[in-house]
C-alpha cells in the first residue's frame, strides 16, 4: 500500500514511520473544499414569504454571480433554471424564493 502513495524506502522504515507516511500521502491527495461566498448580512429578496410573481433570469444571475465565479453553471428555459457543477446538477421553477435557490446552490457546490 505505501507504495501505491509514493511512499520511497518502505524497506528501511518501521511500522509506525510507515504508517505515519502512508496517512500523510492520504491527506495530500484529499481536495481542498471549496470556500462558498458569504452570505449578505440582510437582502430583502432572500425572505421565506411565499412569491407573489417569478423571479427573473437577471436576478437568479445577480444573485448567483459569485458562485458562478467559482465555477457553478447556470441556465435558464421557460420558467426553469437548471444549474450544474461537476457532475452535479439540480433544477427548479423561477417561482421559488431566492432564499431557496441559493441554498440549493451552496447544497451543490458541497
Amino acid at each position: 500500500m505505501a507504495q501505491a502513495f509514493g511512499v520511497t524506502d518502505i524497506f528501511e522504515k518501521d511500522q509506525k514511520r510507515l504508517i505515519q507516511d502512508i496517512e500523510l500521502k492520504q491527506q495530500s491527495n484529499i481536495p481542498a473544499p471549496i470556500a462558498l461566498p458569504p452570505r449578505p448580512a440582510y437582502d430583502g429578496r432572500l425572505m421565506t414569504a411565499t412569491p407573489s410573481q417569478t423571479s427573473s433570469p437577471i436576478e437568479l444571475t445577480e444573485l448567483l454571480t459569485p458562485h458562478i465565479m467559482l465555477g457553478l453553471k447556470l441556465s435558464f428555459q421557460d420558467e426553469h433554471w437548471f444549474m450544474h457543477f461537476g457532475k452535479r446538477e439540480d433544477s427548479g421553477t423561477l417561482r421559488m424564493p431566492l432564499r431557496t435557490v441559493m441554498d440549493c446552490a451552496d447544497k451543490l457546490m458541497q
